[in-house]
C-alpha cells in the first residue's frame, strides 16, 4: 500500500511502476523512470516505492510526486524481489544473479550481501524485528539470513 490508504503499486511490463486506486482501479500515478526489459518487482512503504527490473537496477521513487529518489546498482541480472525493512530505512533486493543485497536507503550503499542460492531469487522479506531476512528461490529453498544493525 502507498500513501492515500487505498492505493497499491504495481510493476508493469513497459518498465514503469504504477500506483492504482483499489476502489476505482484508476491510475493515480505512473513512475516513468523505465526499467529496460520491464519492471519485475515492486514494494511500497510510507511515501516510497521501490522497483526492481530486468535491467538489474533497483529504483526508489517518491510515491507522492513520482520522482526518482535513488538508483541502486549491484545485480548482475534481473531483479525479481524487493522489500522494505520494518523501520523503512533499508531495502532488500534479490534476483537472477542468486544474490540478495541489503541497501541503506539514506546513503544508497550496499551494506550486506547474501550468497548461497543455486538459482534465481524470486522473493525476499525482512523479519518483523528487522534482524533477519528471508529469501526464496527457484532452487526450492528458503534461506534465513542474519541482518547486521
Amino acid at each position: 500500500m502507498v500513501p492515500g490508504g487505498n492505493r497499491f503499486a504495481a510493476a508493469a511490463t513497459d518498465g514503469s511502476v504504477k500506483v492504482i486506486d483499489v476502489v476505482t482501479f484508476r491510475l493515480v500515478r505512473k513512475m516513468d523512470t523505465l526499467h529496460a526489459g520491464g519492471a519485475l518487482a515492486v514494494a511500497a512503504a510510507g511515501d516510497r516505492v521501490a522497483s526492481g527490473g530486468a535491467d538489474g537496477v533497483v529504483r526508489l521513487h517518491d510515491a507522492v510526486t513520482g520522482k526518482l529518489v535513488k538508483e541502486f546498482e549491484a545485480h548482475a541480472g534481473e531483479v525479481h524481489a524487493v522489500a522494505f525493512s520494518p523501520d523503512g530505512r533499508r531495502l532488500i533486493s534479490g534476483g537472477s544473479d542468486k544474490v540478495a543485497v541489503i541497501w541503506d536507503i539514506r546513503t544508497g550503499k550496499a551494506i550486506q550481501k547474501f550468497e548461497g542460492h543455486t538459482d534465481l531469487i524470486t522473493c525476499a522479506a525482512f523479519l518483523p524485528n528487522g534482524r533477519g531476512a528471508v529469501t526464496g528461490s527457484y532452487d526450492k529453498t528458503l534461506r534465513l539470513w542474519h541482518v547486521r544493525r
